[in-house]
């Protein structure tokens, strides 16, 4: 709706629009006090104080504790507060449609946006379906009000161009190296020394198909295959241990150690046990990476995810340490 240039220019707010919600003009009582709020500085001093008792609030909140009454009651109000908030500035400002409405406002988006989404979380509430989505993102809110706060923010936004080709190029690094990683280590972390000979059967004991240490998949023995200058090979397993002595006889004398008494040579007799880790003597693959395969390199995907992880130096001295035993 156009109204005369005489008269646009004696509105109270010449850049806003001069009628909103086809009716609501600038000097009309309801829009006219919207304005004289959204235009205060004091709403955005209580939107901050409102803002920092939700983010004390929300810093209090336990998980799996009993529901605290008086944090219900504050998130409602916290809640109702920006509904009306965001209504008064809707009729100071109009919704959208024109110039300097509110939609028109990114900033003022991400509120619309927050207070839909914790109407949400309330109404599915209602059965029994708990989100809070929207309630981590409420200081978010913070943002906008605060000048000093908004003015980096959108110099960090206008950074987004120029991260994301640094990013582009990180990948691209990451992506090359992945590929390097599969030819050369592909499942040589799953190398394991596993029983030459089928003892279990043959001296009737229980004993695992491949040497696993204390820690079993936590901490792998991983060796290296013929042909490989790993630092790690199968006859560096250590000695079997029973019940915290050192075994040392060989699988011949396995039925004098289950009697638990071995002759010597000048006739004394010692406690004794034979060492059956000496069998684990064929290095090759078996079925299992380290961190429950979570690290390896056998293929392109699991390659990434590794280098990526190397590149964060988070755990990277063990990978480090499981290539060299297994490779070099």
């Amino acid at each position: 709706m156009a109204l005369p240039l005489q008269e646009e220019e004696q509105l109270p707010y010449p850049t806003l629009a001069p009628v909103v919600f086809c009716r609501l003009k600038q000097t009309t009582r309801l829009r006219n006090l919207c304005l004289q709020v959204a235009h205060s500085p004091w709403l955005d001093y209580v939107s901050v104080l409102i803002i920092v008792l939700n983010c004390v609030n929300l810093s209090i909140y336990e998980p799996g504790g009993m529901k605290n009454t008086t944090q219900e009651i504050l998130e409602v109000l916290v809640f109702v507060y920006f509904v009306v908030e965001m209504l008064i500035k809707m009729v100071a400002l109009g919704a959208f449609g024109y110039k300097g409405s509110y939609l028109s406002n990114n900033w003022y988006k991400l509120d619309f946006i927050i207070n839909c989404g914790e109407l949400l979380d309330i109404m599915f509430e209602i059965f029994d379906i708990h989100l809070q989505f929207c309630r981590v993102l409420s200081p978010l809110r913070l943002i906008s009000r605060v000048p000093s706060m908004l003015h980096v923010v959108t110099v960090l936004l206008g950074t987004v161009p120029m991260l994301a080709n640094v990013m582009a190029l990180c990948i691209s690094v990451i992506q090359i190296f992945a590929v390097v990683g599969v030819q050369l280590w592909a499942g040589q972390l799953r190398n394991r020394c596993f029983l030459g000979e089928d003892i279990p059967t043959k001296y009737n004991v229980s004993l695992s198909p491949y040497y696993m240490t204390e820690y079993e998949e936590k901490l792998p023995f991983i060796c290296s295959r013929d042909g490989k200058s790993g630092m790690q090979h199968c006859q560096d397993v250590p000695p079997f241990h029973n019940n915290g002595t050192t075994c040392s006889l060989a699988a011949h004398q396995y039925s004098s150690a289950v009697n638990g008494v071995v002759s010597t040579g000048a006739g004394a007799s010692v406690n004794a046990c034979v060492n059956w880790n000496i069998f684990y003597n064929v290095c090759r693959p078996g079925d299992h990476n380290p961190y429950m395969g979570a690290i390896s390199f056998d293929n392109f995907a699991y390659s990434w995810i590794t280098i990526f992880q190397v590149v964060t130096l988070e755990g990277w001295a063990e990978i480090m340490f499981y290539t060299m035993d297994a490779y070099s």
